[in-house]
């Protein structure tokens, strides 16, 4: 026993010195588990105090824009007069500038990024710093909270600005479109037929909650009851899924044969024609070849040539690299974006309201001007940064601005945007740095090598094109469409103030005062900060394109970045409400803007899934191509014609043919067009008089569909072809003309313009001036001609086949009023017209000249072909004069174009004797032989 006693002594005073060091851990575990709970207070003081700030910030911000705004309006007086005369003698269409808007929007881009700043500063680094501004950061957050859901909810139920109605359409107003017609409010406009429109409130009250919560229950089991590793591979990977079944629709949908719907047609011609062109061996930029969309067609041509050309293959194409913009973007949002299931939101917001909105409420539009030619290079930026700021990859680095430097020549609109903003998240990056020096050294760095490797690249372009076709290429030309649309508004519309863009470059501004708090707290400008940066600076750099074309789908065009912030703010919200717990008020704002953000994101998924049908029509397109059989026969027709007349030249040609169709002509016939660019594009008055006279100068021939060959700005190409070609042959729909093989005769016949008497003469030859004499006439016309009783009109002219329906030798009718001689259907076939149901048809010889004499006395009309009297008519009254100008080859109103030449025109008061019309035709045989 006294053994035993004498061990336990032992073990007792290791027992109370174990315990004793027990109690010191737990007070040390309980002393450092209050210093982590008051470095997280500290924390999350000056993480309210910064955000508290920023709202200030920014507020102050656009207050101060606002008053600078006004302030400049007084000093700047544009003279708006001037600016549309200046565009109206550039543009063939209409020109509506905007030099006071532009001139806001490129106040507000320079001033407000410079008022954060200041204002932070004044806020931090003054007197104002002492106040406590993290007690204002529950109603400052609250509130800003419900500003930006006010600014969405106030500009979605404004009046659709472009609202036409059904008159209004029918009218031809063409602002509208279809969906303008029947959508009075920008809400309905966007979300008719979505489940914002049909279930609203039970989108709000289940759905929202439900989202929401599946959100916090992946975190909870990503965070305590499965193994992080294995959630992320299980997000990754429904999320890839995800992502895969829309994009292989997408591909579906913008795969097709054959364009079916008009606005298809039009729009898949304009990005279809350049790839025609380039592959058949004409250079863009050389010869005034342009395209609005840029040089994408030079680096698409050597696929073409591998795999062939046609319009399944250009779509199929097009529609991959569709699915290549995506991929890119679902990219940097994983590798941005820590919680999947915002992941896939933000993923499917961007696909239905940048993509497939549009698609769902309007008739089928393969519009790849945006996506993918201008939205490819964005996506490719935002995906290199994502991986960059996480690895800061040398090989990323200098990769970057070789792609953006050829992404420019891609497409300079978005193209120079992605490059300033790669540039600018460069420079931002090098500013965690303490001191200026390096910061500034860093940032020269980067601005040299980049637009030194940008040089580079244009300049490898440049040299390429010069050694495969021996010309340099007019790289001025690269920016046309910028300029014309840009500076003199060309097809502008205004922007209304209240309107949901508010909503949009609300984002952007809150992630550019995110991005400027980062500056003033080292600590939080890490690579997130410069993302958000990038993402900001791009979006600001393309709502460019919403300010000129201020059309409500244009605004879904460019807000792609704003989605892709809204998910990376709510993750970063949703960070915190995981953090903490359920009951801490202090996450009432980071809780209200999760859900906010989840209700704005959240519905497209629903629509995605809702739409099926309609993704399902749209790949099928069974209506459309039933509509469509009897047009596509007939082009088809016309290739065949196009292929028998021309099988094998190698000649250029010109193919004049509907806006919609001219691509697949060329594509199908393999040729290369005379003249470059595509009739889509051209805009100014410049390229139609520079086509005009290389149609007056050049022999190539030409293929027209004359009834679709009508858009009022070739009237003069129109006019100086009819003068110089003839027709060849023709199917019934195309023509085909070849310049004229005869010549005008050189000497006068009829009564020059020296008879008092006469109202108009006109000796037409073939030389230039001649030509342009007679274009005027049938553009432009004469003053409206007065006469009285005794009329008298020779015309000398070539009667060949015509290629216009009604070929038009002159006119100033006006159904009751004025006179109209026109080719009556049949070569031959010829119709003197003076009043709505009165005229006389006679037949002349085809493919020779004659001498025609219509002659009004009273109610006696007499019609004399090549000197001999045809016929004496009786008429109900004389012929009267009318007000409208009098035309020469052409109707004047509609377009029916005169084929062949026309040596002389005179029509003049009183009557010629048949003994003076004799010796007229026997005049004009002695000049003849």
């Amino acid at each position: 026993m006294k053994k035993q006693k004498a061990k336990s002594k032992p073990t007792d005073k290791r027992t109370a010195k174990n315990k004793k060091a027990d109690r010191r851990t737990a007070k040390s575990n309980e002393q450092a588990q209050l210093e982590q709970l008051e470095r997280e207070r500290l924390l999350q003081k000056q993480q309210h105090r910064a955000i508290s700030i920023s709202i200030v910030a920014l507020l102050a911000s656009v207050a101060a824009y606002a008053a600078t705004a006004k302030v400049a309006l007084l000093l700047y007086h544009p003279n708006l007069e001037q600016a549309i005369e200046i565009a109206k003698k550039t543009l063939t269409g209409e020109a509506n500038p905007e030099p006071v808007e532009s001139f806001l929007y490129n106040i507000g881009v320079l001033s407000i990024p410079l008022f954060m700043v200041g204002f932070f500063l004044l806020l931090t680094k003054t007197k104002l710093a002492a106040i406590g501004w993290e007690r204002y950061f529950k109603p400052l957050s609250v509130g800003f909270v419900l500003l930006a859901a006010g600014l969405l909810y106030a500009g979605l139920q404004a009046p659709n600005p472009n609202f036409a109605g059904e008159a209004a359409a029918a009218a031809g107003d063409n602002a509208a479109n279809s969906r303008d017609v029947s959508s009075d409010t920008n809400f309905k406009f966007y979300f008719a037929e979505s489940i914002l429109s049909t279930h609203l409130w039970i989108y709000l009250g289940l759905c929202v909650p439900l989202i929401f919560g599946l959100t916090l229950l992946f975190r909870y089991f990503h965070k305590h009851l499965v193994k992080p590793l294995f959630m992320q591979i299980v997000g990754l990977l429904l999320v890839l899924g995800y992502a895969a079944v829309y994009t292989a629709q997408v591909y579906q949908i913008f795969s097709f044969d054959f364009p079916y719907t008009w606005e298809n047609k039009y729009d898949f011609n304009t990005a279809y024609y350049p790839i025609t062109q380039v592959c058949a061996g004409s250079p863009m930029l050389v010869d005034g070849f342009t395209c609005n969309y840029g040089l994408y067609a030079h680096f698409l041509a050597p696929v073409f040539r591998l795999i062939g050309l046609d319009v399944g293959n250009v779509t199929a194409v097009m529609s991959a690299l569709i699915a290549v913009t995506l991929a890119l973007t679902l990219a940097a949002m994983l590798r941005t974006i820590k919680s999947k299931l915002l992941v896939a939101l933000g993923f499917s917001s961007f696909l239905f309201l940048c993509l497939l909105l549009s698609r769902a409420v309007t008739p089928f539009d393969a519009y790849f001007a945006l996506f993918p030619i201008r939205q490819l290079l964005p996506a490719a930026t935002l995906c290199m940064a994502a991986f960059y700021l996480k690895s800061r990859s040398k090989i990323l680095y200098f990769a970057a601005p070789v792609l953006l430097g050829f992404g420019i020549l891609w497409n300079p609109e978005f193209g120079v945007v992605s490059f300033l903003s790669w540039v600018a998240m460069l420079c931002y990056a090098e500013f965690s740095a303490a001191k200026w020096k390096p910061i500034a050294v860093a940032c020269v760095r980067h601005i040299a090598l980049s637009i030194g490797i940008v040089s580079l690249c244009v300049a490898a372009f440049l040299l390429s094109i010069y050694l495969q076709y021996g010309a340099w290429p007019q790289l001025a030309g690269l920016f046309n469409s910028m300029i014309y649309f840009g500076s003199l508004g060309g097809g502008m519309l205004p922007m209304t103030l209240r309107h949901p863009w508010n909503f949009v470059m609300l984002i952007y501004l809150v992630g550019l005062i995110y991005a400027v708090q980062a500056l003033f707290n080292k600590a939080t400008l890490n690579a997130k900060a410069t993302f958000i940066l990038l993402l900001s600076v791009m979006g600001v750099g393309l709502f460019t394109y919403f300010q000129g074309r201020s059309h409500n789908w244009s605004l879904l065009a460019i807000s792609g970045n704003a989605i892709i912030l809204l998910a990376l703010f709510a993750d970063a919200m949703l960070e915190k409400v995981k953090a903490g717990s359920m009951k801490q008020r202090r996450l009432l704002p980071a809780y209200l803007s999760v859900i906010a953000i989840v209700a704005v994101l959240g519905f497209s998924c629903i629509d995605l899934f809702r739409h099926q049908d309609k993704w399902k029509s749209l790949y099928e397109q069974k209506a459309e191509k039933k509509a469509n059989i009897e047009e596509q026969r007939q082009v088809e027709s016309n290739i065949a014609f196009i292929e028998k007349i021309l099988p094998e030249t190698t000649e250029k040609i010109y193919i004049h043919t509907s806006n919609k169709y001219q691509a697949l002509y060329f594509d199908a016939a393999k040729k290369r067009s005379a003249f470059n660019p595509s009739i889509l594009d051209i805009f100014t008055i410049e390229n139609c008089t520079r086509l005009q006279n290389k149609v007056l100068l050049d022999s190539s021939d030409v293929l027209i569909e004359p009834t679709k060959f009508y858009y009022p700005y070739v009237q003069g190409v129109n006019a100086a072809m009819c003068a110089t070609y003839s027709v060849d042959t023709a199917n019934g729909q195309m023509a085909y003309m070849k310049k004229h093989r005869y010549r005008t005769p050189e000497q006068p016949v009829l009564d020059s313009s020296q008879n008092p008497q006469t109202l108009v003469y006109e000796k037409f030859g073939d030389d230039t001036a001649s030509i342009n004499r007679r274009i005027r006439y049938a553009t432009k016309g004469k003053e409206p001609l007065a006469w009285g009783d005794q009329l008298s009109i020779e015309i000398i002219f070539f009667a060949g086949q015509q290629a216009y329906q009604a070929g038009t030798l002159f006119s100033n009718y006006n159904d009751s009023t004025g006179v109209w001689l026109l080719n009556n259907g049949a070569p031959e076939q010829y119709l003197f017209q003076w009043s709505k149901n009165l005229g006389v048809s006679f037949q002349l010889e085809p493919n020779r000249w004659h001498y025609l004499a219509l002659q009004a006395n009273k109610n006696m009309l007499s019609v004399y072909v090549n000197g001999n009297l045809l016929n004496h008519y009786i008429i109900p009254s004389p012929i009267a004069s009318t007000d409208r100008r009098f035309y020469v080859a052409n109707e004047g109103r509609r377009n029916l174009h005169f084929t062949g030449a026309i040596s002389e025109i005179s029509v003049k008061k009183g009557l010629l004797s048949p003994q003076e019309i004799l010796a007229r035709q026997k005049k004009i045989r002695d000049n003849a032989t």
